[in-house]
């Protein structure tokens, strides 16, 4: 909030600097201001101690004297912008864009400015544009996306972490649509996308967190089996527990998914299998439920098969001895737990 006196300090209602004896004028631009902070709910309103002297900040208004104790109320910049969600389900009654080219270069201009809402509505285009990927017509985006597929992601990968929440939801958002439409050509970049998501996902804000999950499945009905496998496995040795937590419950859906059958004749095996150890001597017991649900089930699996006994030897490889014992104990006292909506849930 701004305010000036068009006169002195000295009661021609000036603002005195001080915090200490206004005129009228400046009771009236006080009272104002006190008005706008109440019929502005949203507004923040911060108090700065500076020098001895009070300044009062109030976000997009400005109260201006008017040199003789009036009070003018204006907006200190353009209106605010009109922010409008668009769902996915909302992307197939959009025309699609003109020129996909130009469309693309005009979003990413605006990628790299600095007006957020600006910023918004370029990852709407965006996400125009990856709908009409696939559809064979004239405004298919599908080649101009791949051209320029590694700056993109980079550019949405900070938005995507960004702190305003609209901005960043938007962006996670954008990951989901672009694995189902663009598929396998989003293998080569998963190692720039999905820690992201995976550390999204682990985060307090819970929208955000679901469309990341949402992200991560999309991820894996996307792209090959070994792909998301192997980015999975890196991801359950995050530094952060609660991401390690995220990482291992997505993995036991991403196995579950492709099948144990399948998984038990892969080398992907391999990668998992060593991750056992760690994951199931965990903190949080999210993470070792995830872990326990992996191990039972691909043991469980192994048993049926003609051949259980590759995995056998990679588990009395890589797990203690009482760890084997208390897993090949628990599969035989049931027939596995669902983890359901555990962790964060995952729908």
């Amino acid at each position: 909030l701004e305010i000036r006196g068009s006169g002195s300090s000295h009661g021609d209602g000036g603002y005195n600097g001080s915090g200490r004896g206004m005129s009228g004028g400046d009771a009236a631009v006080e009272a104002a201001a006190a008005a706008v902070r109440r019929s502005r709910p949203g507004s923040a309103d911060r108090q700065h101690r500076k020098s001895g002297q009070l300044t009062s900040v109030v976000m997009d208004m400005a109260v201006v004297g008017d040199g003789s104790g009036g009070v003018n109320t204006t907006q200190a910049g353009a209106a605010a912008p009109k922010i409008e969600e668009l769902r996915t389900e909302d992307l197939e009654g959009l025309p699609p864009l003109e020129n996909p080219e130009r469309a693309l270069q005009k979003a990413l201009e605006k990628l790299r400015g600095e007006d957020w809402a600006a910023q918004f509505d370029a990852i709407n285009q965006l996400r125009r544009l990856v709908n009409s990927c696939g559809d064979g017509g004239p405004h298919d985006a599908s080649s101009t996306l791949s051209a320029q597929l590694h700056p993109t992601l980079l550019l949405l990968k900070e938005f995507a972490d960004s702190l305003r929440s609209t901005l960043s939801k938007n962006a996670v958002i954008c990951f989901k649509e672009l694995f189902v439409k663009m598929g396998p050509k989003m293998e080569a970049h998963l190692d720039v996308v999905v820690p992201l998501l995976i550390k999204k996902s682990s985060e307090s804000n819970g929208f955000i967190g679901t469309e990341a999950d949402r992200s991560i499945q999309a991820m894996v009905g996307a792209v090959s089996d070994s792909r998301s496998i192997g980015v999975l496995v890196t991801c359950a040795s995050h530094r952060n527990p609660t991401a390690r937590a995220k990482a291992a419950l997505h993995l036991s859906r991403c196995i579950e998914t492709i099948g144990y059958a399948r998984v038990l004749e892969s080398r992907d095996l391999e990668r998992i299998v060593p991750l056992f150890s760690s994951l199931l001597s965990e903190g949080l017991p999210e993470t070792r439920a995830a872990a326990k649900q992996m191990a039972s089930n691909l043991l469980r699996e192994a048993r049926r098969s003609d051949d259980g006994d590759r995995l056998e030897r990679l588990l009395q490889r890589h797990l203690a001895e009482p760890a084997y014992r208390r897993l090949r104990e628990s599969v035989d006292r049931s027939s596995g737990s669902d983890l359901g909506n555990g962790f964060g849930g995952l729908e």
